[in-house]
């Protein structure tokens, strides 16, 4: 049976309870990794820059590509930048981020874990994807797709 690391661990331990307790149940079925959980906002503020250029006073996104985020940790917050986390990402592990179909994969299993512990009422939120967030199960119709978050509804 796979295990977190302590770095998971830590990091897992910053989020909201209703995440660590869907989080402990997913490890016991597929192995993946916690990159995070709480971010304080100077470090949401580095990863609002990736794909982005300051130009006459504002951020201005030059590679969509690159773009980790819409919240700059300031004036927008990240569900991450609350303590307890309201979010946290995870992929499977090992990492492979070009390998987008495990990681829809990995994502069925989380959810269907979160639905039946709420169902079972060992947590009290619905747990969303950043690969769904309208949570409609259509995931082709998202104009910014995250594949490792998993948030708070």
């Amino acid at each position: 049976m796979p295990n977190y690391s302590n770095t998971s661990k830590k990091r897992l331990v910053t989020a909201h309870p209703d995440l660590i307790t869907v989080f402990d149940e997913v490890i016991r079925i597929f192995d993946n990794t916690i990159l995070y959980g709480y971010r304080p906002p100077e470090h949401q503020f580095i990863l609002f820059q990736k794909g982005r250029k300051y130009i006459d006073g504002k951020w201005a996104v030059k590679d969509r590509k690159k773009v980790v985020t819409y919240c700059d940790g300031r004036d927008i917050k990240s569900d991450h930048n609350e303590l307890p986390s309201r979010a946290v990402d995870a992929v499977p592990y090992p990492v492979e981020w070009k390998n987008t179909d495990r990681m829809y994969y990995f994502a069925g299993h989380v959810k269907m874990i979160a639905i039946q512990l709420l169902k079972d009422g060992k947590v009290t939120h619905s747990i969303g994807w950043g690969g769904d967030w309208d949570s409609d199960s259509f995931v082709h119709d998202q104009n910014f797709m995250d594949l490792a978050h998993y948030y708070i509804i």
